[in-house]
């Protein structure tokens, strides 16, 4: 019915009954009592229904059949408390206000500390057991995945080569290339850099001219770097633009875990 909906709706019902409260003496007078020969001084029926309205049920406040909505009143009943209290800080909207906030750390606590008990009891869900936050650990955390990573790459380095496009001219180029130079140096990777402008840079004075692998490749921006397989003739994009040492590590993991999904 429409009147169940309007409950539904907290603004809708207090619009609702806002015009139920000012509409009787304006509209409910006139067009009864102007008209009383057909109202009740003959004995017809009222217009009020005079038989009591079944209250809707009201639902209790740990009902949780629709915990979306429970949440949404939950949050609208605070909302509203603040409202009132910026609107009219009177000493009661104000207290009101506080009880919702408090109500609310109250909650807030009550889940962490709910979360926290059972985390120990199923440890696969405790999120710090992965990604230590306690600084006494952390430290050994990071260096145990920087090893990960290290070994990772390593083996990577193993299978793949690096295929360096440069350009003498191209100012990117001479800000990445010291970057290149380190991480082959680092993981022991061979690497082929190949000129697009027929000139070299200081850390790659050997530069090949590029025969047509550019344009093979798609090679959009300068400077670019690829892994290449030798054995399985694959080419995979590592650096399209200038990047630092661990974006390179990182963009090559990501590789890695995709190719291992």
């Amino acid at each position: 019915m429409k009147t169940l909906s309007c409950l539904k709706n907290p603004k809708t019902y207090l619009s609702t009954l806002c015009l139920f409260v000012l509409l009787p003496p304006l509209v409910f007078a006139e067009s009864f009592f102007e008209t009383h020969s057909d109202g009740w001084f003959w004995y017809q029926d009222s217009p009020f229904d005079t038989k009591t309205p079944s209250n809707p049920t009201k639902k209790s406040p740990d009902d949780m059949s629709n915990p979306t909505q429970a949440m949404y009143e939950f949050r609208q009943k605070v909302e509203d408390s603040l409202n009132l209290a910026i609107l009219s800080p009177t000493s009661e909207n104000l207290r009101n206000y506080a009880a919702q906030y408090f109500e609310v750390i109250r909650r807030g606590q009550r889940f962490t500390d709910a979360y926290k008990v059972m985390a120990l009891n199923h440890p696969q869900y405790d999120y710090s057991l992965k990604f230590p936050t306690n600084h006494l650990v952390q430290h050994l955390h990071i260096a145990e995945q920087l090893k990960i990573t290290e070994n990772k790459i390593h083996q990577f380095s193993k299978s793949h080569g690096f295929f360096f496009f440069l350009a003498s001219r191209c100012p990117y180029c001479h800000a990445f290339s010291p970057v290149v130079k380190q991480f082959t140096e680092k993981y022991n990777i061979s690497v082929v850099p190949i000129t697009l402008d027929g000139g070299v840079l200081p850390e790659f004075p050997n530069a090949i001219p590029d025969n047509g692998s550019a344009k093979a490749l798609n090679v959009y921006s300068l400077p670019s770097l690829y892994a290449v397989n030798p054995h399985t003739k694959q080419i995979i994009p590592i650096a399209n633009g200038a990047l630092s040492l661990s974006e390179l590590e990182e963009n090559i993991l990501k590789i890695l875990e995709v190719q291992n999904e």
